[in-house]
């Protein structure tokens, strides 16, 4: 997601989105003011979620959900700056809503550091959806990331593969399933 005001603003008010009940945000451009998140954009039809965490440096949180007003939704609390999570009621379905930033497995710490890193978010996202799904076993997953399992019908090297498989894992298992299309 490009982080600037127009950018989000214009997702916002896309008038192909209007019948979407979710938008889930990686990355998104905001603020820190007066102790509140604020996000670039506005659209009274869309209620923001952001992660009860906070990180250091120019952008407090890196993942969000806006969810539409026309929905029941509570935000479910996560201890991070990079999950943002909710539990969404539409018709007789109840819906765990997940959005996580994936860190760079790529940046400037090791290896070990980076999947570490991203185990941890792992982690918390499969206690949060595990302690729902025991609750109610018909309850519905979606969990949205920049993630670098995609990359269509090849993944170009073996470090994507490694970097991919605890998102695979965790896919496996909470019987989770992809959407992406390949290519």
């Amino acid at each position: 997601m490009k982080r600037g005001r127009e950018a989000q603003h214009a997702l916002y008010n896309d008038p192909a989105l209007a019948d979407f009940h979710f938008i889930l945000g990686q990355e998104p451009g905001c603020f820190f003011a007066d102790e509140e998140v604020v996000l670039h954009g506005t659209n009274p039809q869309w209620t923001k979620f952001v992660p009860s965490g906070r990180r250091q440096g120019p952008y407090p949180i890196r993942s969000c959900i806006w969810a539409s007003r026309e929905v029941a939704v509570t935000q479910l609390p996560v201890d991070s700056a990079d999950i943002t999570a909710a539990m969404a009621h539409i018709g007789g379905r109840r819906l765990v809503i997940v959005s996580v930033y994936i860190p760079n497995l790529s940046s400037r710490r090791t290896k070990e550091e980076n999947l570490e890193e991203l185990s941890s978010r792992l982690e918390m996202i499969s206690r949060l959806v595990q302690d729902k799904l025991l609750r109610d076993p018909h309850t519905e997953v979606v969990i949205a990331g920049d993630s670098p399992v995609w990359g269509g019908s090849h993944i170009n090297s073996t470090a994507s593969q490694e970097e991919s498989a605890p998102i695979i894992e965790l896919m496996a298992e909470l019987s989770l399933q992809s959407f992406l299309p390949a290519g």
